[in-house]
């Protein structure tokens, strides 16, 4: 789950693993990560590592259920919605991330060549595999209310086997700026954060922008992340004729994403699904003012601290990107409250309620 090129699954896991030994001093636990992840992903004297390569959730591992059997484990926890069949542990769980795959399929890859193709068999492989995992797991993790409220209602599944377990937020990573609230000297600029695949819906940030644009010609927009969309993304701004104002800055380090977020005037997030929408929590945490989609998840994580726009409506985001603009308070209150709202979620306790979850599996 933990690869050299950041995600949010990979966030997830490695705070979820690390929080995890940290809090429980009994059990001994047993990290399984691919070849090409950084080593160790949790160092302790209770924790030993297994290196498998590639992937545990994609076709051509399906075979690794009997390599994670020989570990002799009492809980198998998969940080990711899918199983290996063969799998041979007493106690099965699964963290859900979300149904994206499933219900949006034509949203996780774009319209390149092979697009199509891709789209297909992602789709039919995720149909297959998710049922299969949800049903065999003795307990299901899901990462939202939104997320566990769609698996009960697609998959008929028994409400106390699904339980919400929300991630967490590295406060010692995203923290806000002690310099002034008020606008850089440099040109101002709004923040897009994560892959740009389309459920991310970048685009509607580009004509968002491009509008904004139009009244403040100084203005600037970054997108920092995966770039699995960026040729056509670059396609469109070049199209809305702000090729010159946006920057694609592909993937950045903590310490420079850490700036960008504590500068920006604001981040923008459209997305039109999320499973939960962790670079809100995180811009929340290092003070920077929030303009979303109003998606069931995001709305649950932002709290009433951001600006919600209705999803794939480029005219409010511009309105809403323009009103904090102008408003010096409204942006400080909004960092004030991201602040309080982020301060509520915290990686500790996911441990302690992903630790109930496995403490009442071995207790049956």
């Amino acid at each position: 789950m933990v690869h050299r090129t950041p995600s949010g699954l990979g966030t997830y896991a490695a705070h979820l693993a690390r929080a995890l030994t940290a809090r429980d001093a009994v059990n001994a636990y047993v990290v399984i990560r691919s070849s090409d992840s950084p080593s160790p992903i949790v160092p302790g004297e209770r924790v030993h590592e297994v290196t498998l390569p590639g992937d545990l959730d994609t076709p051509r591992n399906l075979v690794r259920g009997r390599d994670i059997t020989r570990l002799g484990l009492d809980v198998y926890h998969s940080l990711h919605h899918f199983l290996p069949p063969g799998l041979g542990v007493p106690r099965v769980v699964i963290t859900l991330h979300d149904l994206i795959w499933i219900e949006h399929a034509g949203l996780i890859v774009d319209g390149r060549v092979f697009g199509a193709a891709a789209r297909v068999a992602t789709h039919l492989f995720a149909r297959g595999a998710m049922r299969y995992a949800l049903r065999r797991a003795d307990r299901v993790i899901a990462i939202s209310d939104y997320s566990r409220s769609r698996a009960l209602a697609r998959y008929h599944l028994e409400p106390s086997h699904v339980v919400v377990v929300p991630h967490g937020v590295d406060r010692d990573r995203f923290r806000p700026s002690a310099a002034s609230s008020s606008l850089p000297d440099k040109a101002p600029y709004f923040l897009c954060v994560g892959n740009t695949r389309p459920y991310k819906d970048i685009p509607t940030a580009l004509r968002a922008f491009a509008m904004c644009i139009r009244e403040r010609s100084n203005l600037r927009l970054v997108v920092v992340g995966r770039g699995d969309s960026t040729a056509g993304l670059q396609s469109l701004a070049h199209a809305l004729r702000i090729e010159h104002a946006v920057r694609f800055a592909g993937l950045v380090s903590d310490a420079d994403l850490l700036t960008l977020l504590q500068e920006a005037i604001a981040l923008v997030f459209p997305s039109v699904v999320e499973g939960f929408g962790l670079p809100v929590l995180e811009a929340m945490a290092a003070g920077c003012p929030v303009i979303a989609s109003r998606a069931p998840a995001i709305g649950d994580v932002a709290g009433g601290a951001a600006l919600l726009c209705a999803p794939e409506v480029p005219d409010e985001f511009a309105t809403a990107m323009m009103r904090l603009l102008e408003d010096r308070e409204l942006r400080q209150d909004l960092r004030r409250k991201g602040c309080v709202r982020a301060a509520q979620f915290s990686w500790d306790r996911s441990a302690e309620q992903t630790l109930a979850v496995y403490e009442q599996l071995l207790e049956r």
